[in-house]
């Protein structure tokens, strides 16, 4: 079962500087690297989302 994550947890305690959508874009990446090595399957399906609608770098 799904949920909300760290990123958006944490997010609140910037909500002060940043608009609460904001701040959740700001902390996603570093919950994205802490979690990794559980989701790398995941996350290689959806860099290859990305690589394939030209968002990326990648080759």
């Amino acid at each position: 079962m799904g949920g909300t994550n760290g990123g958006h947890l944490t997010s609140f305690s910037l909500v002060d500087i940043l608009t609460h959508g904001r701040a959740c874009a700001v902390m996603n990446p570093y919950y994205t690297v802490f979690f990794a090595p559980a989701i790398e399957d995941a996350l290689r399906l959806v860099g290859s989302v990305y690589r394939r609608a030209g968002l990326t770098g990648g080759a």
